[in-house]
């Protein structure tokens, strides 16, 4: 063949049918493999004075989507990180004793991937920015600052790469996964 292995979206093979899904091998998951800040959401708007399509939206949205998705967010621009730093997160929402926690992940690389520094932690899914600005504070002091500035002084060359994208039209519900196709 012409490779040796290539990594794919799980959503995409399994809309190819039985034949392609049967085909992996594995499947690239947290806490082994952390995906972009924000993948797999999607943010609407709308005029600032259109009350009723506000309230639409409103009525369409996932609180816990929109809280992860927050969380998230409030890391990254603490960071001061974009799409071309070798960054992953996973966050999640879950019962712990009858009360809901939100738990964030994230992972800073440097560019050759020897270095990393990893932390997680949890907080209120009511007030996800505050866990974010939490976790980047910690990683920043950990060693993260020494990471990122030396991504963003570096001259490597951008290249347009699309990163997985993650979740299921069909089935948003659903853990998102990368997966690896064997021949």
């Amino acid at each position: 063949g012409e490779y040796d292995a290539i990594v794919l979206a799980v959503a995409g093979l399994k809309r190819l049918g039985k034949e392609f899904e049967n085909r992996i091998e594995e499947y690239l998951e947290p806490p082994h493999f952390l995906y972009g800040v924000g993948q797999g959401c999607l943010g609407l708007q709308c005029r600032e004075d259109d009350e009723d399509i506000i309230k639409i939206l409103q009525s369409a949205e996932h609180w816990e989507s929109s809280a992860r998705c927050r969380c998230e967010r409030a890391l990254l621009k603490l960071m001061e990180a974009g799409c071309q730093v070798p960054l992953g997160v996973h966050s999640e929402i879950r019962n712990n004793n009858g009360r809901c926690i939100l738990s964030l992940a994230c992972t800073v690389l440097t560019e050759d991937g020897k270095t990393s520094i990893h932390a997680t932690m949890l907080g209120d899914p009511e007030e996800p920015e505050e866990l974010g600005r939490k976790l980047a504070k910690k990683i920043l002091l950990d060693g993260g600052k020494a990471i990122l500035d030396g991504v963003n002084g570096s001259d490597f060359e951008q290249v347009n790469v699309r990163p997985l994208t993650y979740g299921s039209a069909e089935n948003p519900n659903l853990q998102a996964r990368g997966s690896i196709l064997k021949k």
